[in-house]
């Protein structure tokens, strides 16, 4: 059993970091998907204003649809409707999204450098040790050494995890729910009947039945109205998540108590401790 412990606490640890780095990757990508779709929607709107040779139908193909259904822009061109409002409104959105997403990355920045800190500190205790004369890795591949190194290991794959969980359970910054009110509400402004505009669109929040009914009914305006309601929700949502991180801050404290301090004990301490005090108790 000692000579697999290295090499399975090496697997272990070579797991987690893949499991973290995908993570990682794909909070990236899904903010790089933003951001090309944002310059696509740029793009679109300078060709649409330019008249040039690019012509609508041209234009339509490039538009993500994801941002806005093709089969609304399809109408849209029928009916002889500007475009320019539409994706507008769609790269508000998108603007909108990469804000949250930047205050989530800002709010647990602390969060984040602490995290890697704790997950160095045993490399670092293991380098000191061997600085100080000490064989580590001679420790770890012999008797209870094996067991410190594997509960070690095991304790520092909990504490990922469990501070995965946390970040997982934050609220998002991004009230997904409000998210198509400006689509709403540019199609609105562009003459759209209001049951036509929510038949091309994702169901709308509960929020604002009572404006879509009054626009129904009487034809009244509540493009401002949808515009403003949709901010006030996103301010929220930020908050929301600004407070959730904050306290995850002082939440921290669980698994860095639990896991990350008694597993730095086990890898970093305790082999230089036992092998140095060993060393001295020898002399006398």
């Amino acid at each position: 059993m000692g000579k697999l412990a290295i090499p399975l606490a090496c697997l272990i640890w070579g797991i987690c970091g893949w499991k973290a780095h995908s993570w990682t990757v794909d909070q990236t990508l899904q903010r790089t998907r933003w951001e090309e779709q944002l310059t696509t929607l740029h793009e679109a709107r300078t060709a649409l204003a330019a008249g040039g040779t690019t012509t609508a139908h041209e234009t339509l193909r490039t538009i993500p649809p994801e941002c806005v259904p093709h089969l609304l822009l399809c109408l849209l061109i029928r009916q002889g409707t500007p475009l320019d409002g539409t994706l507008a409104a769609a790269e508000e959105t998108l603007r909108t999204s990469l804000h949250a997403d930047s205050q989530r990355r800002n709010a647990l920045a602390g969060v984040r450098a602490t995290v890697l800190i704790m997950v160095a500190l045993p490399i670092f205790g293991i380098l000191l040790g061997i600085v100080l004369g000490v064989h580590p890795l001679r420790f770890f591949a012999h008797g209870g050494g094996s067991l410190a190194l594997l509960a070690g290991v095991g304790l520092q794959t909990a504490g990922l995890w469990w501070i995965r969980d946390m970040v997982d359970g934050l609220p998002s910054p991004l009230d997904t729910s409000v998210s198509q009110l400006p689509l709403l509400a540019a199609l609105l402004r562009a003459g759209m009947h209001v049951d036509d505009a929510r038949a091309q669109l994702p169901p709308t929040p509960a929020c604002c039945a009572n404006l879509l009914q009054l626009s129904a009914r009487q034809g009244a305006p509540i493009a401002d109205q949808l515009e403003a309601l949709a901010r006030d929700r996103q301010r929220q949502a930020l908050a929301t998540c600004e407070e959730a991180a904050q306290e995850m801050g002082v939440l921290l404290a669980r698994p860095l108590g639990v896991c990350f301090l008694p597993a730095f004990m086990l890898l970093g301490v305790l082999p230089t401790v036992l092998e140095l005090g060993g060393a001295f108790f020898h002399i006398v």
